[in-house]
């Protein structure tokens, strides 16, 4: 394509790079006095259906006009001076930044130092904050999609990805347009985005493992992950960086988008943090600081209302503090309180009190013999009372015992000894002796009811996040080796008892699959939409529209047509808040296939 003309105005010099979804050349404009060089993109679409090109014509322009507008409004964005379709091919037309991309700069002077690396990201994150505004995600956040202008050392952030999505629209059967492709690059892109979801802190993400690149020199690929968080092992002992650094990058990187920071302000907030607070006073040493750890970010409060909306609820950025007041900051030292000494009391008022205290149990006791002889005057004789006794151990002996001295006094005269029933109430006849009333019976303490683990409230976005979670692990799942490792973070009740074990004789789809020999591969998952999302206490209802393409093979490699699919569905999952204080998936069923 060397020397060819485009637009009877663009000539073109040299080919930079080509991929998948076209090519990308550098080109002088004609029509300009100083033959300005600029760089052209080629772009193609996956599909010739005369519907869609439409389509994707439509969607193109609307794509050029957003980048128009980024680059006008941010110096560190690529200015876009034209767009043009010509024989069948779309064109955008780019500023020419002059400059080496990250990858270039460690292949030719080595890995970088921690402070390149945090002022790399001071440069970087005002213009993520500023295109995130907008409501856009980049979505190819890499070392090759940064450049480092020649003339001024800035970063400059290349390559959006909304135009080569639009460059993989197709329409399905049911005439409705869909996405074949999922924008990003495997190891740089979160689990959201590799299913068709991708959030602000997407960019963040492949952004920190940008810097890990800088730091390094290694590739997300080539570090181990914890395999009971996901998350990715990249600091060692060999690899020198600064601490605070450090934990700045171990945030971004979360695997879960509510662990990392909400916004690129946050994190640039967070990553100034340890400068700000080491700077000293004029004319003052600056004081030894411990150690910033930064913590990761706590999920946003939510109320719990019976139904959500469909968008996700605005997630609260706390203001960072000015410089101003951080370069200034002197801990200021506690007071602490001392109370005021005791003093002692006077002889002559211990004397008082010590009396007063000895006369009040003396009057007490008198009081309380008196109260004692008269309930025994005026309370029947159970002669079943064990108190009755020095000792309970012979039941039959003291029975019988109590029994003849009854007997003795109901017979003899009245000689002005007690006699019982003399002072008995007048409704009980003389002679009659009431049994007194059994001892209450004492209450067996009743155990406590089984503690129940506080429900944290989830909201619509971190149910969808699950949703996403899941529909990744499938093919971890259901893929050799049949890892079950992933499902059983997710689900609960009859979702997991279907999908991993059951306690009949019956056997759970990895099981069967194992069994067989059988597995499955999936394509093309993306959540299209929410329809509804409620939340009633421990429960949690989402109902989502699943876009998914699944093959089921058999032992021997063939495909089994009938279990084989590509659809669209209206999916509800219920989910349950578990006693481990975990939001999981206990079942799900197809409310309507939309299209297949």
């Amino acid at each position: 394509m060397t020397a060819q003309l485009l637009e009877n105005r663009y000539r073109i010099l040299q080919e930079l790079g080509q991929g998948g979804f076209g090519e990308t050349f550098l080109a002088e404009d004609l029509h300009m006095p100083s033959s300005r060089r600029c760089v052209i993109k080629q772009l193609k679409p996956v599909t010739n259906d005369p519907a869609v090109y439409q389509i994707v014509k439509q969607r193109f322009q609307r794509e050029a006009t957003i980048l128009e507008r980024l680059g006008e409004r941010n110096r560190q964005i690529p200015s876009l001076f034209a767009y043009f379709t010509e024989s069948g091919q779309f064109y955008l037309v780019q500023e020419w930044i002059e400059g080496q991309t990250l990858s270039q700069q460690v292949e030719k002077e080595g890995l970088w130092a921690s402070t390149a690396v945090t002022q790399l990201l001071i440069g970087l994150l005002p213009i993520l904050d500023f295109i995130h505004d907008q409501g856009i995600v980049h979505r190819d956040i890499k070392p090759d999609n940064i450049i480092l202008r020649q003339d001024d050392r800035q970063p400059v952030l290349i390559d959006f990805g909304a135009v080569k999505e639009t460059m993989g629209t197709q329409m399905n059967t049911a005439g409705n347009t869909t996405s074949s492709i999922v924008i990003g690059t495997p190891g740089f892109m979160p689990s959201e985005q590799a299913i068709g979801r991708p959030v602000f802190s997407s960019d963040l993400y492949s952004l920190g493992l940008t810097a890990i690149y800088l730091l390094t020199g290694k590739f997300p690929q080539d570090f181990p992950s914890d395999p009971a968080t996901g998350k990715i092992l990249w600091r060692s002992p060999n690899v020198q960086v600064d601490k605070h650094l450090a934990n700045v990058l171990e945030q971004a990187i979360c695997p879960h988008p509510r662990d990392r920071f909400h916004s690129a302000s946050s994190m640039l907030s967070a990553l100034q943090a340890s400068n700000q607070m080491t700077m000293p006073m004029a004319g003052v040493a600056a004081a030894p600081i411990p150690e910033t750890v930064v913590p990761p970010s706590a999920p946003p409060v939510v109320s719990q209302p019976t139904v959500a909306s469909n968008s996700p609820a605005p997630i609260p950025v706390s203001t960072p503090p000015t410089a101003a007041a951080t370069q200034n900051f002197v801990p200021a030292t506690p007071q602490t309180y001392a109370p005021p000494p005791k003093q002692g009391m006077a002889d002559w008022q211990k004397a008082i009190l010590t009396g007063g205290v000895v006369g009040i149990f003396f009057l007490g006791g008198i009081i309380g013999y008196d109260q004692l002889m008269g309930d025994r005057r005026n309370t029947p004789i159970d002669s079943n009372d064990p108190a009755l006794t020095e000792s309970n151990t012979d039941d039959t002996n003291t029975t019988e015992t109590n029994t003849e001295t009854s007997d003795t006094n109901d017979s003899d005269t009245n000689d002005g000894d007690f006699v019982a029933g003399d002072d008995l109430p007048p409704e009980v006849e003389p002679g009659e002796i009431e049994e007194a009333p059994a001892p209450p019976e004492i209450e067996k303490p009743v155990d406590p009811p089984p503690t129940t683990t506080p429900v944290t409230p989830i909201n619509e976005f971190d149910a969808e996040a699950i949703i996403v979670d899941w529909l990744i692990c499938k093919s971890e799942l259901f893929s050799v080796p049949y890892d079950r490792y992933c499902g059983k973070q997710l689900l609960t009740g009859d979702a997991y008892a279907n999908n991993i074990s059951r306690n009949d004789d019956k056997l759970s789809s990895v099981e069967w699959l194992e069994n067989n020999g059988a597995f499955y591969i999936f394509e093309d998952q993306q959540i299209e939409d929410i329809s509804d999302f409620q939340l009633d206490g421990r429960n949690a209802t989402i109902e989502v529209i699943v876009t998914e393409a699944r093959t089921l093979y058999d032992a021997k490699g063939n495909v089994d047509q009938n279990a084989s699919g590509y659809d669209q569905r209206l999916v509800q999952y219920n989910l349950e808040f578990t006693q481990d204080g975990v939001w999981k998936i206990a079942t799900y069923d197809t409310v309507e296939i939309l299209w297949e």
